[in-house]
């Protein structure tokens, strides 16, 4: 449930890319990026009694963002369909408010 190594999101691989060599140059640190197959992140608008609510979840990663508030990571646009048709009432959003 996203206990692991952080996440980067991006748009493309640029941004990635631009990350990399400010860490490097800026910080001197070295990192290594690994792809992860997820193209949609939706954020639950009611917190982690809704995502409880629907468990199990297949085909979704579960995650926090730095507010500790849940993600849902989906391989692509096909696993957010099936879990909204599975689960109508839980409600989620492509952005989240700071």
């Amino acid at each position: 449930q996203g206990e692991g190594s952080p996440i980067l999101a991006a748009v493309g691989q640029l941004q990635f890319d631009v990350v990399q060599s400010r860490l490097e140059n800026e910080y001197n640190a070295e990192s290594t990026l690994e792809p992860l197959p997820y193209t949609v992140a939706r954020w639950v608008t009611d917190g982690w009694e809704a995502v409880e609510a629907c468990e199990p979840l297949y085909n979704v990663f579960i995650a926090k963002d730095r507010w500790e508030r849940p993600v849902l990571l989906f391989n692509n646009d096909w696993g957010l369909k099936n879990l909204e048709d599975k689960h109508p009432d839980l409600k989620l959003t492509p952005w989240a408010y700071a």
